[in-house]
């Protein structure tokens, strides 16, 4: 469903506070998908230029495609480069299909497109056996690489990362039932 601005002007609010609490960067509101999608590029190019070996951690689904769109141009035009710097996968689907997953749509709109080393791209294994294991793989790499840049989308029913609404924003990798 729908969510009213009421609602996200609140989630905003949290977020902030739980952002400046850790002295990072606070959510920005922009004018339309565009501006967006122009924003969160320069912002990621910036960081690159700041840190060329930054970590990585970038959201899957719709939202973020115009800037991994624009993140290939400025790649393929020498203004971004990806070479040294380390990939994240932030979330992922565990049941659905191999062209559904978000590693593939990450690989197929950005990690195939830029210069990224293989060996400094981890994607969550969703063959895992072990999910339990497998999340405490990626916390273990967090806390060791840390991350730079974070990049987020909120979903429909105001689910950030797949932290469904009421998850805090502290918690750790996990597996949940996601809705609709």
């Amino acid at each position: 469903g729908i969510i009213s601005d009421e609602i996200i002007h609140e989630m905003f609010k949290e977020l902030n506070d739980f952002l400046h609490g850790r002295n990072m960067a606070e959510v920005e509101m922009v004018k339309d998908y565009p501006a967006m999608s122009k924003k969160a590029a320069d912002l990621i190019i910036a960081q690159l230029r700041k840190k060329p070996a930054s970590v990585l951690c970038f959201a899957a689904g719709k939202t973020p495609l115009g800037t991994y769109a624009r993140l290939v141009r400025a790649c393929k035009r020498g203004t971004a480069d990806f070479s040294q710097a380390t990939f994240i996968q932030l979330d992922e689907y565990l049941c659905a299909g191999e062209g559904d997953s978000f590693a593939h749509i990450l690989g197929k709109h950005l990690l195939g497109k830029v210069n990224f080393r293989p060996e400094n791209i981890f994607l969550f294994n969703r063959a895992a056996r072990n999910v339990g294991a497998e999340c405490r793989r990626f916390d273990s790499l967090v806390k060791k690489k840390g991350i730079d840049f974070l990049l987020l989308g909120i979903g429909e029913n105001g689910h950030i990362a797949f932290n469904e609404p009421g998850t805090g924003f502290g918690s750790n990798a996990h597996a949940l039932k996601i809705s609709a």
